[in-house]
């Protein structure tokens, strides 16, 4: 049977190839990509090419990592790929509370990505700990949790954390 593509921009293409499978149901596509000769993970469904530090860090620490490897902590600027990364931090560890690129150490409640985007049309939960911690120490870093939000935390905590390339990335 002679199957047929019809959207319209790379995350259907994507999706259209993962759909693909043989007659025994087996997946018969696997995008290929620069992700994986660089040790990240590819998300098939945005595109993404992400990388699950296992290694805990604090928000500067685990930010320098990304940068040193020529990318940033994950940018999730939608539900989409925030499912998506949540589902590759599966395949490593059961853990929660990823550090990403989101944070507020700028301007108190004014939370952007490390690029300088806002953070916004995604679940989140900032909540700015101050009250529960001690003055000057407050949550001003991004985590992402497994219910599909992000959080924050303060920066000083060591966490787990995701990378981010969008030079790897193939479409």
């Amino acid at each position: 049977m002679v199957q047929y593509c019809s959207g319209d921009n790379d995350t259907d293409v994507v999706r259209f190839l993962d759909t693909l499978t043989d007659r025994t149901g087996a997946k018969a596509y696997r995008l290929a990509s620069k992700c994986d000769s660089a040790g990240y993970t590819l998300n098939r469904m945005t595109g993404q090419c992400l990388k699950v530090v296992l290694t805990t860090k604090s928000y500067v620490d685990a930010k320098q990592y990304c940068e040193d490897e020529g990318g940033v902590l994950a940018k999730l600027e939608s539900t989409e790929r925030m499912i998506g990364a949540i589902n590759i931090t599966l395949i490593y560890s059961d853990k929660n509370g990823y550090l990403v690129g989101a944070t507020d150490i700028a301007s108190e409640g004014v939370w952007t990505w490390q690029d300088g985007t806002p953070v916004e049309g995604i679940d989140v939960l900032f909540n700015n700990y101050d009250a529960k911690y001690e003055p000057g120490r407050p949550a001003d870093c991004g985590s992402l949790y497994k219910s599909v939000r992000i959080g924050d935390n303060r920066c000083f905590e060591k966490r787990q954390f995701i990378c981010e390339r969008r030079d790897l990335e193939p479409l």
